[in-house]
């Protein structure tokens, strides 16, 4: 049970101001469960919101103690498992979900703070503690799979308008341009969030949350955002207008607030390392991060892709339609539905559109905690048909709108069989037809089976060897591999 004296204390030695001050809290995130300590700070930090006794000026500092001691708790897990709050694959730590709310509600407690005395010390040090609590709810919700918080690119839009500006803007420092260090640090958060919206956190497995995370850090100095677009331009904003990134696609309505940000120096940059990193050299900046190699040209890849001035092209057109569907999620649901049994979770969700690799769909708000990109889903329509398997690719969660998903479409008509390593024997669901020498995927639950080894198969209609041949996508609770059909 999380101990609030023990919150306390490290909350007080955090707000101390001391560089030692983090060790407390770093020792108290590993004596407390991290989701408990999470839940403790939302809820003092709500009750700091509504608490009218203490001044603004009491409230902040608080709030700044509580921002530390979050982060310090946060790293701490990042640090201690190597990979992101030790999950791999697919899955999402529920102590995600709360990282998300926290840095609501520590942004709202900042905006909650102002004191109307414009530009003074205080008020530029709450606009920057804002700033970073904007990034890092940027971040979090990306990655939880939304919802996007409502005050956040009006609440920023606000302080960039009344910070100075030195065009054009990027994370460089105070060092270029002989800015004061309170403004650039503003900027540079603002172009953090920038940074970390289009970095797509909701396309991102788990394992590469911290590198990804890293690698944005230390790109900011290659990105810019400006009043006029430039090559690379990826997204612009209307700071006036409180309106967060729009997709460059035409040029916006003239505005005196409308910023342009792009990452063609960015791309090239990191071209350049991933280019280095291939020929086995590991780039200054990098080598502090500690990472395998693997992750690092991972997390550099996934960039590339999202900050490539030319987005990734469709393969396949979206269809609207519309209509009912039932569904199940999760490995063991899908079994039973796939056998004939009576699932009781099956969930009503709504088309929204189709395509030959997939389709779009909507769910009802109160299911969005059993779904999060990874998951094996099995679908059919409401009106009669078959079940069909795939894997959630795309989550998003909206305030009152319920939970858009897409999916990827792995087989129209699985199969269920049985499998056998040697030591276990398990049930599997195959997404293509057994053919002598052909390949078939085969989804089975997560590490259940050998998976380099041979497998023995009975599909009902006969028994065969499968022979693996390597490839691999790791599910929330399953794992997608190939296999060769050596004979029936």
């Amino acid at each position: 049970m999380t101990s609030k004296g023990t919150l306390q204390n490290a909350r007080d030695s955090v707000a101390a101001g001391e560089a030692s001050a983090h060790a407390p809290a770093r020792d108290a995130a590993r004596a407390l469960p991290l989701f408990e300590s999470l839940k403790a700070l939302i809820e003092e930090a709500g009750e700091l919101a509504c608490n009218a006794a203490l001044d603004s000026g009491a409230r902040f500092k608080r709030l700044c103690a509580l921002d530390a001691y979050a982060r310090a708790i946060l790293d701490s897990a990042l640090e201690s498992s190597g990979r992101a709050l030790g999950l791999s694959g697919y899955r999402r730590d529920p102590a995600v979900f709360l990282a998300r709310d926290l840095y609501g509600s520590l942004l709202d407690g900042y905006h909650r703070c102002d004191s109307g005395r414009a530009n003074d010390e205080a008020d530029q040090r709450r606009k920057l503690q804002l700033m970073k609590a904007a990034a890092e709810r940027t971040k979090w919700e990306r990655f939880a799979g939304g919802p996007s918080y409502a005050g956040l690119w009006q609440w920023t839009g606000a302080v960039m308008q009344t910070t100075p500006e030195l065009p054009p803007l990027s994370g460089a420092g105070p060092e270029t341009g002989g800015e004061p260090a309170a403004e650039a640090m503003v900027r540079q958060e603002y172009l953090r969030t920038l940074a970390y919206f289009s970095a797509s956190y909701e396309q991102l497995s788990p394992d590469l949350f911290g590198v990804v995370s890293r690698i944005v850090d230390l790109s900011l100095p290659w990105l810019q955002l400006d009043r006029l677009p430039a090559p690379g331009t990826l997204y612009y904003v209307d700071l006036e207008g409180g309106v967060g990134p729009v997709r460059f696609v035409h040029h916006p309505q003239p505005s005196h607030g409308v910023r342009f940000f792009s990452t063609a120096r960015a791309h090239e940059q990191l071209t350049e390392l991933r280019r280095a990193l291939s020929k086995g050299q590991l780039p200054a900046g990098f080598d502090l991060m500690p990472v395998k190699r693997g992750a690092l040209a991972a997390g550099i890849d996934h960039l590339l892709v999202h900050w490539s001035a030319t987005p990734p092209v469709r393969r396949n057109r979206r269809h609207p339609v519309s209509g009912a569907l039932d569904a199940v999620v999760g490995f063991d649901l899908v079994e039973l539905v796939l056998t004939g049994q009576t699932a009781p979770g099956i969930r009503r969700w709504c088309f929204t559109d189709v395509s030959r690799g997939g389709v779009g769909m909507r769910a009802d708000s109160g299911f969005s905690a059993e779904i999060v990109p990874g998951s094996l889903v099995a679908i059919r329509p409401c009106d009669g048909g078959v079940w069909h398997l795939g894997m959630a690719q795309r989550v998003w969660r909206s305030d009152g709108e319920g939970v858009q998903v897409g999916v990827q479409t792995l087989s129209a008509a699985p199969h269920v069989a049985i499998v056998d390593d040697g030591l276990n024997s398990t049930a599997v669901f195959l997404c293509d037809p057994i053919q002598r020498g052909e390949a078939v995927r085969v989804v089975m639950p997560l590490g259940v089976l050998r998976t380099d080894v041979s497998l023995d198969l009975d599909d009902g209609e006969g028994r065969c060897e499968l022979r693996p041949l390597g490839a691999h996508v790791a599910g929330q609770d399953f794992d997608l591999r190939a296999y060769q059909v050596l004979h029936r």
